[in-house]
């Protein structure tokens, strides 16, 4: 979790140290952060989490984690045997 904030720091953003540290996001997690959740955890200026959104995009990148799922479409065989 300090790793976290090291990268707040990193970022600017050391203000949120708390926010993350009391919400346990740090390592993986940064990838998989999500608008409202930053909302949610306090993060209130728009700048601040349209730009760490914008890394979370980049660390997910970097996994190969997509930034959205497939949309499944309905199978429309029904092979009822």
């Amino acid at each position: 979790i300090e790793g976290g904030c090291r990268w707040l720091e990193a970022q600017g953003l050391a203000e949120y140290c708390k926010q993350f540290r009391d919400n346990q996001v740090s390592g993986a997690a940064l990838a998989h952060l999500q608008e409202e959740d930053l909302r949610q955890m306090g993060v209130e200026k728009v700048g601040h989490r349209k730009r760490l959104m914008r890394v979370a995009g980049q660390l997910r990148l970097m996994d190969g984690v997509p930034d959205t799922l497939p949309t499944l479409q309905p199978n429309n065989n029904n092979n009822n045997s």
